[in-house]
């Protein structure tokens, strides 16, 4: 029984004096919201009475979720899980409780300007004690399933000027911090000694949207000429911060958080251009998209239909001897690094410490 409740206490926090140890034993700190659906938070206060006999009237537990966002704080307050207990014997007592969360709440948050936390506050009522009502809190974290997102193709396909056509992918628009985001990059060369790629250059952008203001933060990923025709990537989303030019850049989870002071919005999107330019020498020179024999021999399936898709690329106002960027953009959805447990299958109460025989339930 004492290698028990030592389990417990050394995995919680709580309150502990001459005449009793009240701990809050959980069934996971982790809580996985999945949207309209209503996620349950199950554990049990372990009381172990040190005293012969002890008067305990009231024990209670509370979900609490707490939103601060600049200087205004809101509180969503669950109904409390009361016992009234009055005179108890010396021995070990089990106080089974259960909370149902919103699926569509904000996830657990930290930033500068806005915070999301989530705790269960535990209450000991004891007439013997100097501070009558004892108090500790147990942190929980509140995690967002991956859910898959809405938005845009992440897939484009151009041809530029006759010369080049090129396909752009991006795999995985759901990514989470401390994972990779996966890239693909075909080139397609139709007359190869008329042009020149001088890099391609893929980007993380994080916007951060409060009120009408929009602040930016861009992560290099790569950037580099590229070493062949074929370019698969996997290209790691750091977890902390990110150097660059002397400066860090903390990259979060994609989040809307509103109250009444307004809406703190932060969103993703991934960047890929090829910094591409014609050479001088031929550019006056008469082009056809017809490849040689020797470029079509190369070919497979898939490049014939890019070929057969790939629009022209607009550059009305272009200059021809210049540099030009050609860049794609789309959407992505960045989660916590727990998240991907969400889809796991959830823990059971044959998980938790086995209770040995001689338990008493609490009243």
């Amino acid at each position: 029984m004492s290698q028990l409740i030592s389990q417990l206490l050394q995995k919680t926090q709580f309150i502990s004096n001459r005449s009793y140890e009240l701990a809050v034993q959980l069934l996971d700190r982790k809580v996985f919201l999945k949207p309209d659906t209503m996620v349950p938070i199950r554990g049990c206060l372990v009381l172990r009475i040190k005293k012969k006999q002890i008067n305990i009237p009231s024990l209670t537990v509370q979900l609490i979720g707490k939103t601060q966002l600049d200087k205004s704080t809101e509180i969503q307050i669950n109904p409390k899980r009361q016992w009234r207990c009055n005179w108890m014997e010396q021995g070990t007592y089990y106080f089974p409780f259960e909370f149902l969360l919103d699926g569509n709440v904000p996830q657990s948050f930290s930033h500068h300007i806005a915070n999301v936390s989530y705790f269960l506050q535990t209450e000991i009522t004891n007439p013997e004690s100097t501070f009558k009502v004892q108090k500790c809190k147990t942190l929980l974290t509140v995690v967002k399933c991956h859910v898959y997102p809405e938005v845009e193709d992440s897939i484009a396909l151009g041809n530029w000027r006759n010369l080049l056509i090129y396909r752009m992918s991006v795999n995985n628009k759901t990514i989470y911090l401390g994972d990779f985001i996966r890239i693909n990059l075909k080139l397609i060369p139709l007359h190869n000694d008329r042009y020149k790629i001088h890099r391609v250059k893929i980007t993380l952008v994080q916007h951060t949207r409060r009120g009408l203001k929009v602040h930016k933060d861009k992560v290099p990923l790569y950037n580099r000429e590229p070493p062949g025709n074929d370019l698969e990537l996997e290209l790691p989303i750091e977890t902390g911060y990110i150097k660059f030019k002397k400066n860090n850049i903390l990259l979060y989870p994609s989040t809307t958080l509103s109250n009444t002071n307004g809406v703190l919005e932060i969103s993703h999107n991934v960047e890929i251009s090829l910094l591409v330019e014609e050479l001088s020498c031929l550019q006056n020179s008469p082009l056809s998209p017809i490849c040689s024999e020797s470029t079509k021999s190369s070919q497979n399936i898939d490049d014939d239909w890019a070929m057969s898709n790939a629009s022209m690329i607009d550059e009305a106002g272009t200059l021809r001897n210049k540099r030009i960027q050609l860049t794609m953009s789309t959407k992505l959805q960045v989660l916590r690094y727990e998240s991907h447990l969400g889809i796991e299958p959830p823990p059971s109460y044959n998980y938790t410490l086995k209770f040995p025989p001689d338990y008493s339930m609490g009243c």
